[in-house]
């Protein structure tokens, strides 16, 4: 059995081995063949597929024979057999190596990386054949090192250091302006947009978010990143950018520590920490790259490892004032992306909930905290962010109004706006993610159900209590998935599952001996860092290594070429004051007004969706309903500015008339501004309309 195991390795190495050395040699047609009408000529597909496939069985009949004639005694041998099985796994690990750059050949078109990952593999093989002697004798070597505590100790604090140190860099755009042309190329930065740059920009010009300019993603989050930015380095593109690239770098480092102080494993904590990166960055949904959506980043959540920690450590210490800090942290959450804080806070309550009513934890904790403290502790979330709230939005959000803005998206939302089926991801053929759409939250409640009931039981400590809270806050942000079933959606929220897959490996590992432990996580991590930078979206990254070799010039000329608007800025610029709000209706509205260095006007900013000025084009606006429509033209009525800036394709009749009747709210607004202002200058793209 092991000798043909070693035989069927051999012969797919063998078969490898031929395939390389005769892809270096053209097939030429024989005259026959050339005899084919031209119109034929374009299913001759010769290839040496048959070839191949006899090798491979008289390779593997010829092998299996030799051994029974030539080696029949030392197979009969047991010894023989125990002394070959090394020799076999390793032949194993090398034919399945240049088995996987094989597959990686194929499947991406025969990219340059995949055949040098090929050629190394087989050189490697090579080199195994040639010195297996020295080989076996560095790997014993390496086994009993391992078995040596003291120098375990030292090889995992190196590992410490130098995984997170390795996966910043891979994963640190290798430049930040090209890695923006590519963002600009596919999507006209309408993500980073709506995300932070319209409302930071009015933030930091002294507009109130939700009163002034609106923003879909909250109030402290914009204020904090735009803030952050412009303190180190300026608000610009660019800076944004490299803030949410180290914003979320950062976020995984921290998930990794976390990972490592509470499992107690580099190991683990290194799966966990390579698969949640795997999972975020490397999916189609984010496709070309995650910075292009930074609302699937971990911006969007940035902080909720804060009151993760103080929960655990409440579960392990039982102190009291962890659960206060927690309450505060999750209240700070709230205020800065209510969505994930309000999931936070049920985990919490959750948590509150699980130490009232498990019998080991009940008399307790109701005898030393107490009911009035209790009710501080459910209280205080909600108490904190609204006095983040009020720091950073200052005396609106004591009005209906604030409030009314703040939940508009959020009830559009629920009532259906936006939202996509469970099968969505299978009308493209994404059948990986519409199965982890089932399966994400099946783990999360069994694991709340097999958990709960243990704690309940008294079975296990009561420090398992936090994989509940993990669960619950799971389940919750799972809902986005559950409600808008896009391909990217559970990737964005899959960071409690990873989480919560970590702690059921370690519970499974720990049947097998400490050594048979660090083997088992060796491999899961080996595989789990193989499959990411071997997968094809990493390979197409621009970072430091660029496998794919991406060449992003066209995209920095496309960029520099349509992101420069010095004829408008300069139109602008003459006919409004530098402390004047603008009224602009355009396609690129926040990078023309940061560039004229001039405040938004219109309350929905930006208004209308992207798209390059010179085509007849436009992706959508703002004005989604009629309260909407209504608000903007009563800004124009009752604050009656001057002048009008307008994209002069929305105003000048070139688009198709099924684009006007398709967005009547925009033709309502163009029908307005035609009725009560007259054009007076031109720039580039722009049209200047004064009002009569």
């Amino acid at each position: 059995m092991a000798y043909s195991a070693l035989v069927l390795g051999a012969s797919v190495q063998f078969v490898i081995v031929l395939a390389t050395i005769f892809s270096f040699i053209p097939i030429h047609l024989n005259d026959f063949v050339k005899t084919l009408l031209p119109l034929y000529w374009d299913q001759v597909r010769p290839h040496r597929q048959l070839q191949f496939y006899t090798a491979f069985i008289l390779f593997g009949i010829v092998a299996q024979a030799g051994g029974m004639i030539f080696l029949k005694k030392q197979l009969q041998d047991l010894g023989f057999i125990k002394k070959l099985m090394p020799f076999i796994i390793m032949q194993w690990m090398w034919v399945l190596i240049e088995a996987t750059a094989a597959f990686k050949i194929f499947a991406f078109g025969n990219p340059a990386w995949a055949r040098w990952f090929l050629y190394l593999s087989m050189v490697l093989w090579a080199g195994n054949l040639i010195f297996w002697p020295e080989v076996k004798n560095f790997f014993g070597r390496l086994n009993r090192w391992v078995l040596v505590p003291k120098k375990v100790s030292i090889a995992r604090r190196w590992f410490d250091i130098l995984l997170p140190v390795l996966m910043v860099i891979l994963l640190w755009p290798a430049d930040m302006h090209k890695m923006l042309a590519h963002i600009f190329a596919w999507d006209n930065f309408f993500h980073f947009d709506f995300f932070v740059m319209s409302p930071g920009w009015a933030y930091l010009h002294g507009l109130h978010i939700n009163m002034d300019v609106n923003s879909n993603y909250n109030v402290v989050m914009p204020a904090f990143l735009s803030t952050l930015a412009k303190c180190f380095g300026g608000f610009t593109y660019e800076n944004v950018l490299r803030w949410v690239v180290i914003l979320t770098l950062a976020y995984f480092v921290a998930a990794w520590g976390f990972l490592r102080y509470w499992l107690g494993s580099s190991l683990l904590a290194a799966f966990g920490f390579l698969l949640a990166i795997k999972l975020m960055m490397f999916h189609w949904g984010v496709l070309p790259v995650l910075w292009r959506f930074p609302s699937a980043t971990p911006v969007r959540y940035l902080f909720d490892l804060v009151p993760m920690f103080f929960i655990y450590k409440h579960a392990v210490t039982g102190r009291e004032k962890f659960l206060w800090l927690a309450a505060a942290s999750t209240g700070l959450m709230i205020a800065f992306m209510s969505e994930v804080g309000v999931y936070l806070t049920v985990a919490f309550y959750a948590y509150g909930f699980m130490l009232m009513t498990i019998p080991a934890t009940r008399r307790v904790f109701l005898r030393t905290v107490g009911i009035r403290r209790i009710i501080g502790l459910v209280l205080l979330p909600g108490l904190c962010a609204f006095l983040l709230l009020w720091m950073v939005e200052g005396k609106s959000v004591w009005g209906n109004i604030f409030w009314a803005n703040t939940t508009e998206y959020a009830r559009l939302f629920l009532n259906g706006f936006g939202s996509l089926p469970y099968s969505d991801g299978l009308a493209d053929k994404q059948f990986f993610a519409f199965c982890m759409g089932f399966v994400i939250p099946a783990v999360y409640v069994l694991t709340v159900m097999i958990i709960g009931s243990l704690l309940y039981l008294g079975q296990i400590e009561i420090e398992q209590a936090f994989i509940v809270y993990l669960c619950i806050y799971g389940l919750g942000m799972y809902h986005y998935f559950v409600y808008r079933s896009a391909v990217t959606s559970y990737y964005v929220v899959c960071l409690p599952f990873v989480f919560v897959l970590c702690f059921w490996v370690q519970q499974m590992v720990k049947i097998l001996s400490a050594k048979w432990q660090r083997i088992a996580l060796s491999v899961l991590v080996i595989l789990t860092f193989g499959s990411l930078v071997t997968g094809y979206l990493f390979t197409f990254y621009p970072n430091i290594l660029n496998l794919a070799g991406l060449d992003l010039t066209q995209e920095v000329n496309l960029y520099q070429h349509e992101f420069n608007f010095d004829g408008d800025v300069a139109l602008i610029d003459h006919l409004t004051a530098p402390d004047e709000r603008v009224a602009l209706v355009s396609s690129y509205e926040t990078g023309i007004l940061m560039q004229a260095n001039r405040r938004p006007f219109f309350y929905f900013f930006p208004m209308v969706y992207s798209e390059p000025m010179e085509n007849l084009d436009f992706k959508g606006t703002e004005l989604l309903t009629v309260d909407r429509l209504k608000k903007t033209l009563g800004q124009l009525e009752e604050e009656k500015p001057m002048y009008v800036f307008v994209e002069k394709k929305l105003i000048s009749g070139q688009l198709p008339v099924a684009y006007y009747q398709h967005y009547q709210s925009l033709a309502i607004l163009i029908e307005y501004l035609i009725k009560q202002y007259q054009p007076v200058a031109q720039g580039q793209w722009l049209w200047a309309l004064k009002r009569k």
